[in-house]
């Protein structure tokens, strides 16, 4: 069977080397189009494979298009990211003072409704910080938090 490599030339490849069954009964080494191999079981799950580094802060390797944004040596948008994030802030800030006042009446219960809230959104706000678009969404996301939190002391809630 043939393939062909990135320069364009066919490369012979024997089919046994183009599809594989593996460990879980049925799964089987797929090639991928971007030159790694993917070991797809049958109910469908597509499992990385390749042999690719994790970076150094122990995750999976950086997105393509990060990497090349980072490799460019472009500025970052800081007024179209500081416009985004002030927008996020008002949008979070907004939402976190309607799930307060919406259960007022029962200020245990707002306490924990926020605490879940902001414990869910913590995580994934810290992983979102340095990629180089959602970093102004995830700054955003984080001061709006706090701020619809010193809403519900200033602002009074209708009734």
């Amino acid at each position: 069977m043939t393939g062909d490599d990135r320069s364009g030339s066919p490369v012979d490849q024997p089919a046994a080397e183009q599809l594989t069954f593996g460990p879980p009964v049925g799964a089987a080494t797929v090639p991928w189009p971007d030159d790694h191999d993917r070991v797809v079981a049958p109910v469908g799950v597509v499992e990385d494979v390749s042999d690719e580094p994790d970076d150094v802060r122990g995750g999976p390797a950086e997105w393509a298009w990060v990497q090349e944004w980072r490799a460019s040596g472009e500025r970052a948008p800081w007024p179209q990211g500081v416009a985004l994030a002030a927008f996020t802030l008002i949008i979070v800030a907004s939402a976190i003072f309607v799930l307060t006042a919406g259960v007022a009446d029962t200020p245990w219960l707002a306490v924990v409704l926020n605490v879940v809230v902001a414990a869910g959104v913590g995580p994934q706000l810290w992983l979102a910080r340095g990629i180089p678009v959602i970093r102004f969404v995830s700054w955003g996301a984080a001061l709006g938090v706090p701020v619809g939190w010193l809403a519900c002391f200033v602002v009074p809630f209708p009734t």
